[in-house]
């Protein structure tokens, strides 16, 4: 679910029209999904954009959508690495 929710364009596109409110929303159930995987960083980030959201402050959540990206991408390096061993 983590990676449906961070690559497709939902968030950024909420957070270009200005839709905080649903961005916050988004972020919240990113947060969730995280949070089943223990991705502590991750699950940081995403509530401070659940928060920003929830406070309609879209300069935040902009500057947050780059970190979210960042912290996917080294969860899913971590993911597959973890799978690798396991085999």
């Amino acid at each position: 679910i983590i990676k449906e929710k961070v690559r497709e364009p939902e968030v950024e596109e909420q957070i270009e029209a200005s839709d905080t409110a649903n961005a916050g929303i988004t972020a919240h159930t990113l947060k969730g999904s995280a949070a089943n995987l223990s991705a502590g960083e991750f699950v940081e980030t995403a509530f401070e954009m659940e928060q920003a959201g929830r406070n309609g402050e879209l300069d935040e959540l902009q500057g947050l959508m780059p970190v979210i990206l960042e912290k996917y991408q080294e969860l899913r390096v971590q993911l597959q690495n973890w799978l690798r061993e396991a085999r």
